[in-house]
């Protein structure tokens, strides 16, 4: 009887979940990869971003996120003359991917790629959610900017990797390395956002 007690009680738990999944992630597009190619430059480094404006939006690395020339990356589309790519790179030894912007002019065939579907759903993030530049559950998360999580934070878009379902969104924080407010993007797995 306990046996059948726990397995209607976590069927429940279940379904209970299901609807605040479906609440505000059956409103977020798809991120797809739509193309790989190379990066190109007259230098051996192309500076990226969180989000498509050097200007406005966090760097990560501690501000020294780079493609290499040569390098080959995952185009998921492009977004004001910029494309938001995923790329490899080497963090402590130890390879890791990363979401990032870098400009369309950058890439062999740039201009080729369709305008990625974005929208901006106002959100929260739980205070102890790990936000991330790349859905990877290994990692910490971001280390040079406090991310605000209550105020003008949007979900943008979600992607599944590796059997996980994350958040694309978009928000303000204070970058330690730049020493002022900007905006950036990242990753937090669904369950730790409140539509």
């Amino acid at each position: 009887m306990k046996k059948i007690t726990a397995l209607i009680l976590a069927a429940a738990l279940l379904l209970a979940a299901a609807p605040a999944f479906a609440a505000g992630m059956q409103d977020l597009p798809q991120l797809w990869v739509k193309g790989i190619s190379t990066v190109t430059s007259r230098h051996s480094d192309v500076p990226v971003y969180t989000g498509p404006d050097p200007d406005w939006y966090y760097r990560t690395a501690s501000g020294k996120a780079c493609v290499e020339f040569g390098q080959e990356v995952a185009i998921y589309g492009e977004e004001s003359g910029y494309l938001l790519i995923r790329y490899a790179t080497t963090r402590f030894g130890e390879w890791i991917h990363r979401f990032s912007f870098v400009p369309v002019t950058n890439v062999n065939g740039g201009w080729q790629y369709d305008p990625i579907w974005l929208e901006y759903i106002p959100i929260a993030i739980e205070g102890d959610a790990t936000l991330v530049d790349d859905p990877d559950t290994t990692r910490s998360g971001y280390n040079t900017i406090e991310i605000d999580r209550d105020f003008n934070v949007a979900a943008l878009a979600r992607i599944e990797i590796d059997g996980d379902t994350w958040v694309y969104f978009e928000a303000e924080g204070y970058s330690s390395v730049d020493d002022e407010w900007m905006m950036v993007r990242g990753f937090v797995l669904w369950y730790d956002v409140i539509f």
